[in-house]
């Protein structure tokens, strides 16, 4: 089955922990040879050096290829501190994604809290990564809270912890890239329903193709598999906007 896809985990740029450059031509070349319609983005020197002016790369990139759509790095502390959740909205970002094993923080910080809830105040989808930030701790920072939270980096390590948040969780999403196996899939849909299923390929740090063929042989009915591929992302994220 050659679902569109909608990829919303990707990344431009060089990388110097690994001395890799990957330019946007080829995340794009990568996700349109798997059917891969629009690619969410951010820059890795968003992520690594410099929020504001990484996240203004973002800006430019997505302003001059219409592939792309912007994620903006945010961050609660030190250098990192971003511009007003309302500014980062207002410059056209439908996601911020939080790194605090990069950035150094525990999600459940003041802080952290603090810029999650003005985040999703904005109407901006917040992306968190669950095996770098404890289940416990996401649990502490989002219960009760309103807004778009997906929840990436669901290793299969952490998928008993990650299925027990599903029911008090009803806000978060799942992004489904480093979930490598179908049976894995199809735990997650069960738990939270296939209406919270987001794709991302996590491309370049994983290979479009995985994350692609683990999905379309996840064996969900063709109209959950619209759903995770593609739906979910334009209802969230417009949602969000």
């Amino acid at each position: 089955m050659n679902t569109a896809l909608i990829d919303i985990n990707t990344r431009f740029g060089y990388d110097p922990r690994s001395g890799v450059m990957t330019a946007p031509e080829e995340v794009k070349r990568a996700g349109r040879k798997w059917g891969v319609v629009r690619a969410y983005t951010c820059s890795m020197k968003a992520i690594l050096f410099d929020c504001q002016d990484g996240n203004q790369e973002t800006l430019d990139l997505c302003a001059a290829d219409e592939y792309f759509r912007p994620v903006a790095v945010a961050c609660p502390t030190g250098i990192y501190t971003p511009t007003r959740a309302h500014a980062i909205r207002d410059l056209g970002f439908a996601i911020a994604r939080l790194f605090p094993d990069v950035h150094g923080y525990a999600v459940d910080s003041t802080a952290c809290a603090r810029l999650v809830e003005s985040l999703a105040e904005a109407g901006i989808a917040v992306m968190l990564p669950t095996a770098a930030s404890e289940t416990a701790r996401l649990a502490h920072l989002l219960r009760g809270r309103e807004g778009a939270f997906i929840l990436t980096h669901n290793r299969y390590a952490v998928l008993g912890d990650l299925l027990a948040l599903a029911d008090f969780l009803p806000s978060v999403y799942v992004e489904l890239s480093d979930l490598m196996t179908p049976d894995g899939i199809a735990a997650v849909a069960g738990a939270f329903s296939p209406s919270r299923l987001l794709w991302g390929s996590n491309y370049p740090i994983l290979n479009v193709g995985s994350s692609a063929m683990v999905l379309r042989g996840s064996g969900l009915p063709p109209d959950q598999m619209e759903m995770a591929a593609a739906g979910n992302a334009r209802r969230v994220l417009e949602a969000a906007r």
